[in-house]
Protein backbone atom coordinates (compact mmCIF):
# COMPACT_ATOMS: atom_id res chain seq x y z
CA UNK A 1 0.00 0.00 0.00
CA UNK A 2 2.89 2.39 0.63
CA UNK A 3 3.86 2.26 -3.04
CA UNK A 4 0.31 3.05 -4.14
CA UNK A 5 0.09 6.02 -1.74
CA UNK A 6 3.44 7.32 -2.99
CA UNK A 7 2.31 7.02 -6.59
CA UNK A 8 -0.88 8.93 -5.85
CA UNK A 9 1.01 11.72 -4.09
CA UNK A 10 3.62 12.05 -6.83
CA UNK A 11 1.24 11.91 -9.78
CA UNK A 12 -1.43 14.08 -8.16
CA UNK A 13 -4.31 15.12 -10.36
CA UNK A 14 -2.27 14.72 -13.57
CA UNK A 15 -2.81 10.99 -13.48
CA UNK A 16 -5.97 9.64 -11.91
CA UNK A 17 -4.51 6.36 -10.71
CA UNK A 18 -7.78 5.21 -9.21
CA UNK A 19 -9.22 5.35 -12.73
CA UNK A 20 -6.48 3.03 -13.96
CA UNK A 21 -6.36 0.35 -11.29
CA UNK A 22 -8.64 -2.49 -12.32
CA UNK A 23 -9.83 -0.67 -15.42
CA UNK A 24 -11.17 -3.24 -17.88
CA UNK A 25 -10.23 -2.63 -21.52
CA UNK A 26 -11.19 -4.28 -24.80
CA UNK A 27 -10.03 -7.79 -25.63
CA UNK A 28 -10.05 -8.85 -21.96
CA UNK A 29 -7.19 -6.52 -21.06
CA UNK A 30 -7.15 -4.88 -17.65
CA UNK A 31 -4.84 -2.26 -16.14
CA UNK A 32 -3.47 -2.89 -12.65
CA UNK A 33 -1.20 -1.01 -10.28
CA UNK A 34 1.37 -2.66 -8.03
CA UNK A 35 0.38 -2.60 -4.39
CA UNK A 36 3.89 -3.06 -3.00
CA UNK A 37 7.53 -3.29 -3.97
CA UNK A 38 7.22 -7.05 -3.38
CA UNK A 39 4.57 -7.14 -6.11
CA UNK A 40 7.01 -5.44 -8.51
CA UNK A 41 9.49 -8.22 -7.78
CA UNK A 42 6.79 -10.80 -8.47
CA UNK A 43 5.85 -9.11 -11.73
CA UNK A 44 9.51 -9.21 -12.74
CA UNK A 45 9.61 -12.96 -12.10
CA UNK A 46 6.41 -13.52 -14.09
CA UNK A 47 7.58 -11.43 -17.03
CA UNK A 48 11.21 -12.55 -16.87
CA UNK A 49 12.59 -9.02 -16.66
CA UNK A 50 14.20 -6.58 -14.22
CA UNK A 51 11.10 -4.90 -12.73
CA UNK A 52 12.49 -5.42 -9.23
CA UNK A 53 15.20 -2.90 -10.10
CA UNK A 54 12.50 -0.18 -10.34
CA UNK A 55 11.35 -0.43 -6.71
CA UNK A 56 13.21 2.61 -5.41
CA UNK A 57 12.43 4.61 -8.53
CA UNK A 58 8.71 3.85 -8.16
CA UNK A 59 8.65 4.70 -4.46
CA UNK A 60 10.54 7.96 -5.14
CA UNK A 61 8.09 8.89 -7.90
CA UNK A 62 10.63 8.85 -10.71
CA UNK A 63 8.73 5.98 -12.36
CA UNK A 64 5.08 4.99 -12.39
CA UNK A 65 4.60 1.30 -13.09
CA UNK A 66 1.36 -0.02 -14.59
CA UNK A 67 0.63 -3.66 -15.29
CA UNK A 68 -1.58 -4.97 -18.08
CA UNK A 69 -3.37 -8.26 -17.51
CA UNK A 70 -4.86 -10.43 -20.24
CA UNK A 71 -7.50 -12.88 -19.06
CA UNK A 72 -6.36 -12.38 -15.46
CA UNK A 73 -2.64 -12.95 -16.07
CA UNK A 74 0.04 -10.27 -16.19
CA UNK A 75 1.02 -9.80 -19.82
CA UNK A 76 2.75 -6.43 -20.10
CA UNK A 77 4.25 -3.71 -17.96
CA UNK A 78 4.43 0.01 -18.64
CA UNK A 79 6.81 2.50 -17.08
CA UNK A 80 5.89 6.17 -17.13
CA UNK A 81 8.48 8.77 -16.19
CA UNK A 82 7.70 11.63 -13.82
CA UNK A 83 6.58 13.74 -16.80
CA UNK A 84 4.00 11.02 -17.54
CA UNK A 85 5.64 9.96 -20.79
CA UNK A 86 5.90 6.28 -21.58
CA UNK A 87 9.47 5.19 -21.04
CA UNK A 88 8.82 1.47 -21.65
CA UNK A 89 5.90 -0.75 -22.67
CA UNK A 90 7.08 -4.36 -22.81
CA UNK A 91 5.91 -7.92 -22.35
CA UNK A 92 7.60 -11.14 -21.24
CA UNK A 93 11.41 -11.08 -21.55
CA UNK A 94 11.15 -7.45 -22.77
CA UNK A 95 9.36 -8.31 -26.01
CA UNK A 96 7.28 -5.62 -27.67
CA UNK A 97 3.51 -5.84 -27.14
CA UNK A 98 1.01 -7.09 -29.68
CA UNK A 99 0.12 -4.03 -31.83
CA UNK A 100 -3.62 -4.40 -31.18
CA UNK A 101 -3.09 -4.69 -27.43
CA UNK A 102 -0.75 -1.72 -27.52
CA UNK A 103 -3.31 0.46 -29.31
CA UNK A 104 -6.05 -0.40 -26.79
CA UNK A 105 -3.79 0.28 -23.79
CA UNK A 106 -2.41 3.54 -25.18
CA UNK A 107 -5.93 4.81 -25.86
CA UNK A 108 -6.92 4.03 -22.27
CA UNK A 109 -3.84 5.80 -20.88
CA UNK A 110 -4.48 8.84 -23.07
CA UNK A 111 -7.99 9.10 -21.64
CA UNK A 112 -6.73 9.56 -18.07
CA UNK A 113 -3.43 11.38 -18.46
CA UNK A 114 -4.02 15.11 -18.48
CA UNK A 115 -1.36 17.30 -20.06
CA UNK A 116 0.76 19.29 -17.65
CA UNK A 117 0.53 23.07 -18.03
CA UNK A 118 3.43 24.47 -20.02
CA UNK A 119 4.37 21.14 -21.63
CA UNK A 120 3.63 20.14 -25.22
Amino acid sequence: MALRRTLRRRAGSRLRLAALDGRQLDRSLRLVLPRSTWELEEWGRRLGNCLADYRSSAVAGRSIIIGVEASGRLRYCIELNNRLSIRQFLGPRNHIPDPQDEAVVLAALASVIAPRPGLP
